[in-house]
């Protein structure tokens, strides 16, 4: 099995694992692992947090699942991860999603890239049609945010879907803001503004 560049790479989570997955049982933020079973309901949140929420919409822990077939070649693997991401995808139509994090701006942008590697290896209507709603989203100025790490996630999510699907206009418009953004979230030294402790020029006499 070939290994693709959308599929590998950091952007994994650490937890769960593939085989945590695989019996219906995630676990985020250091907190206990709850069993979401085979049928998932996505109001879930026991933790009634919403960090918790917003990694559970991300399907990154779906990703994994993707990576692992891969790695290994199982099936099953691939298999299950596009019952999940098809089960989301129904569960959760924009207007009337199961939980208020399925789409907020932070989830939607690291959601997109899990489900374009879904995509390199599952061609169906449905992933391409949720794939161009994600764009949409991703590509509204007016959810964008700037100059803060999530803009930079939607920018890569955006330029992400935009080369899957051969969109030039998603890739150009992400380009586009990220240059901008970067230049608001990072000074002339690299460092990252955001969260940043202030700092103060000092002088000093001799």
């Amino acid at each position: 099995m070939k290994r693709t560049a959308e599929c590998q790479g950091d952007w994994l989570p650490a937890t769960p694992t593939a085989a945590e997955v695989m019996k219906g049982e995630v676990a985020f933020l250091d907190l206990p692992p709850v069993k979401v079973g085979q049928d998932v309901d996505w109001r879930t949140n026991p933790y009634k947090n919403r960090s918790w929420g917003m990694v559970f919409h991300s399907l990154r822990w779906m990703g994994r699942l993707v990576a692992e077939y891969e790695n290994n070649g199982e099936e099953r693997y691939l298999a299950r991860a596009t019952e999940i991401a098809q089960d989301w995808v129904k569960d959760n139509p924009r207007g009337r999603p199961a939980s208020p994090y399925a789409w907020a701006e932070h989830p939607i942008a690291l959601r997109a890239p899990a489900l374009v590697c879904l995509s390199r290896h599952v061609d169906a209507k449905w992933l391409k049609d949720s794939l161009s709603e994600h764009a949409r989203v991703l590509g509204d100025d007016r959810l964008y945010e700037w100059g803060h790490n999530h803009g930079i996630d939607q920018d890569i999510a955006l330029l992400g879907i935009g080369c899957r699907l051969n969109d030039r206009r998603w890739q150009d418009h992400a380009i586009r803001r990220l240059t901008k953004t970067v230049k608001l979230d990072i000074d002339s030294q690299g460092a990252l503004m955001e969260q940043a402790p202030a700092t103060r020029s000092t002088s000093t006499t001799g």
